[in-house]
């Protein structure tokens, strides 16, 4: 289940949000803060974090992709 609500709330949450997990973490997000340990674990994620390190991840490929285009090209 939290791989879904993952992708769900990585496209309708603005880059203000802080969303809070409890028992389960989120698979594919660093958490900005975590709190207590075993079940009684807590995990703070900033939404702005992981929007900035999808965003880096997304230029990081165009770039990749781009530079493969012109080694095509010449």
């Amino acid at each position: 289940m939290m791989p879904h609500l993952e992708k769900k709330l990585e496209v309708e949450l603005e880059g203000d949000a802080r969303v809070i997990a409890c028992r389960f973490p989120f698979p594919n997000w660093t958490p900005d803060q975590v709190t207590g340990e075993g079940t009684d674990t807590v995990w703070a994620y900033d939404v702005s974090t992981f929007q900035r390190k999808r965003r880096d991840a997304l230029t990081d490929g165009r770039c990749a992709s781009s530079r493969s285009l012109k080694n095509k090209m010449y």
